[in-house]
C-alpha cells in the first residue's frame, strides 16, 4: 500500500513538474521568442508527461528487460542531475549583478545585442534600449557602444536598431557608437573594445548593459579578456524569460566545459 501510495506522489509531482516546464516554453513561441535551449526544454518537458500519463504502460515495458530498467534509471539520474546543476547556475546567475561605484557611473557603456524581429526589437532587446536611455539620460557625460550585428532573420543590424531607437528617446547622436559586426558576446565585447579605442575613450573599464539572466556569463567572459567590468541589469519581460534563461543555462554550461 505505502509503496503504491509513494508511487502515486511521484507521479503526481513529476507530471506538475513537467505540466509547468512543457507551458512555460510554449508561452515565449506566441512572441516569437525561441531558441535551442528553450525546445530542448519544452521537448523534455512533452515527453515526461508522457511518461507520467501512460505511466503504468511505460513501466511494464521498462521492466520487461534488465538493459530497459537500466537505461531509464539512467536517464532519471541523469535529469536528477542537470536539475541540481540548474538550480546552482541559477544562483549564481541571480547574483551576477555588482555594485557600480559613483565615480564609475560615466564609464563607456555596452549596450550588448540581442534579437531583432525584421527590423524591429525584440521585447528583450527593447527593455535593453529603454534602459539604457535612461541611464544616458542621468549620465550626460557617458558614451554608449551600440552591439550587435545581423543575424539570421534580421533585415537590419541589432546596433542600428539600438541606435535608432536610443536617437527617438532623445540621446545625441555623437553619444552613440556603433559596434555592428559581432555575432555573439565574446565578439561584443572584441568589436567595442577596438571602436572604444579608434575614438579614444577607455577600452578597459566599462559598464555592460544587458538582461539580469545575462549578466553573469557576460562578465565572465569580459574578466576573461582582460576587461574590468560592472554590469547594468535589465528584467527581461517575464513572459519571454523563460526561453531566455534556458538558452543562457546551455550557453553557461557551454562556456564552462569549451571555454
Amino acid at each position: 500500500m505505502k509503496k503504491n501510495k509513494l508511487e502515486r506522489i511521484t507521479r503526481l509531482g513529476l507530471g506538475v513538474i513537467f505540466a509547468a516546464l512543457t507551458i512555460l516554453m510554449i508561452i515565449p513561441l506566441f512572441f516569437r521568442t525561441w531558441n535551442a535551449g528553450s525546445l530542448c526544454f519544452l521537448a523534455l518537458g512533452m515527453v515526461g508527461l508522457t511518461v507520467c500519463i501512460f505511466w503504468e504502460k511505460v513501466f511494464q515495458f521498462v521492466c520487461a528487460k534488465r538493459k530497459r530498467r537500466i537505461l531509464f534509471y539512467g536517464l532519471l539520474g541523469l535529469f536528477a542531475t542537470g536539475i541540481c546543476w540548474c538550480i546552482a547556475l541559477s544562483f549564481f546567475i541571480s547574483r551576477a549583478e555588482p555594485e557600480i561605484l559613483t565615480e564609475k557611473e560615466n564609464l563607456p557603456v555596452l549596450i550588448l545585442g540581442s534579437k531583432v524581429d525584421g527590423t524591429k526589437p525584440s521585447a528583450d532587446l527593447q527593455k535593453r534600449i529603454d534602459t539604457a536611455a535612461d541611464w544616458l539620460l542621468a549620465h550626460p557625460n557617458s558614451i554608449a557602444v551600440a552591439c550587435g550585428g545581423q543575424g539570421i532573420g534580421e533585415e537590419v543590424t541589432e546596433a542600428g536598431v539600438i541606435r535608432e531607437k536610443l536617437l527617438q528617446k532623445g540621446i545625441a547622436p555623437d553619444r552613440i557608437l556603433l559596434e555592428d559586426q559581432s555575432v555573439n558576446t565574446e565578439q561584443n565585447l572584441f568589436y567595442a573594445q577596438k571602436v572604444l579605442s579608434e575614438n579614444h575613450l577607455p577600452s578597459k573599464e566599462v559598464l555592460l548593459l544587458t538582461d539580469d539572466y545575462h549578466l553573469y556569463r557576460a562578465l565572465l567572459i569580459a574578466g576573461q579578456n582582460g576587461f574590468t567590468a560592472r554590469g547594468i541589469g535589465v528584467s527581461a519581460p517575464p513572459w519571454v524569460f523563460p526561453a531566455l534563461i534556458a538558452r543562457e543555462l546551455f550557453a553557461v554550461t557551454k562556456y564552462f566545459v569549451l571555454g
